[in-house]
């Protein structure tokens, strides 16, 4: 089963077979929305190049450190959207809170 696009660090999502018809339409119309998850003011080039920045911000921040200088802004909104995955498992939350502290 190939996986989804967005999946981080390799977690995959299934149909199980109990899931209630509401929880399976609670699913669909998550899904659907994702498309109209970018800020609905912005060009399209324009949320392509923050979703490649705080992709950036991601990968420099796996360590714990914030290593590059990055947009404030972005920033705030890779803290915001920080997945539950690398929140869990790595020290991005801790780094962010603090290079956000360090900025104002």
């Amino acid at each position: 089963m190939n996986e989804p696009e967005g999946c981080v660090l390799g977690r995959s999502w299934e149909w199980s077979p109990d899931m209630s018809r509401i929880t399976r339409l609670s699913a669909v119309g998550l899904v659907a929305a994702v498309p109209f998850a970018a800020p609905l003011g912005a060009a399209p080039a324009e949320a392509k190049k923050t979703k490649k920045a705080i992709t950036k911000i991601y990968r420099d921040c796996a360590d714990g450190k914030i290593n590059k200088k990055h947009k404030v802004k972005n920033l705030k909104r890779a803290k915001r959207t920080l997945p539950r995955d690398i929140k869990q498992y790595t020290g991005c939350s801790k780094a962010l809170k603090k290079e956000l502290r360090k900025r104002k």
